[in-house]
């Protein structure tokens, strides 16, 4: 996996910002059925509108009967589909997904970055939201931005080439299938806009 990025604009560190959402649903969701329904095709829809931003790099879940880390989903090991690992189990609690993050420098050269988010998918049995689940996407690199944590602060030209990625990804997330309820990001929420999208520099 390539990556040849200068660093001294940005840096990494787990949960610099982080969006949570409800993923919406029809009305007659009400059974454990129609849950593990609604968690599994939020999973396979959410990374199937990643697009240019990222790819899916390792998946694992938790169930009620087994705990955390019940099975592990390698997408570049395993012969069968995400969709049917899924199927395999009736009690999924929470999946958590790591995302490689597709980055284009200066040069126009693409770069990925191993585990640079992290997606949540909770479900909630008692809850005084509006959705059973819930989705928490932690971004863990603040090289979006446009003024950063780095050791250089003025981020801009990093930041003019890949926000576009991640907002037009949020969007996508966002149009259909997902609403922003809150965003957690001490230092950059100037950055960020009513919508919860990156602010251009």
């Amino acid at each position: 996996m390539q990556f040849n990025l200068p660093t001294d604009t940005w840096r990494y560190k787990i949960g610099l910002a982080c969006w949570d959402l409800d993923v919406m649903h029809p009305e007659f969701i009400s059974s454990d059925s129609d849950k593990q329904t609604l968690l599994r095709t939020s999973v396979l829809r959410t990374l199937s509108s990643l697009g240019d931003f990222a790819k899916l790099g390792s998946l694992s879940i938790t169930t009620s009967s087994v705990g955390e880390d019940a099975a592990q989903f390698n997408p570049d090991a395993s012969e069968e589909s995400l969709e049917n690992f899924l199927l395999n189990y009736h009690d999924i609690l929470e999946v958590e997904a790591d995302l490689d993050l597709s980055l284009v420098g200066n040069d126009g050269i693409e770069n990925w970055l191993k585990g640079g988010v992290t997606l949540w998918f909770q479900l909630e049995d008692e809850t005084d939201r509006s959705s059973p689940l819930r989705l928490l996407m932690s971004l863990n690199v603040d090289i979006y931005f446009s003024e950063t944590s780095g050791e250089i602060k003025d981020n801009h030209a990093l930041s003019s080439m890949n926000a576009p990625r991640l907002n037009n990804f949020l969007t996508r997330l966002t149009k259909e299938q997902a609403k922003i309820m809150d965003i957690d990001a001490p230092g950059y929420l100037g950055q960020i806009d009513k919508r919860g999208l990156i602010k251009p520099t």
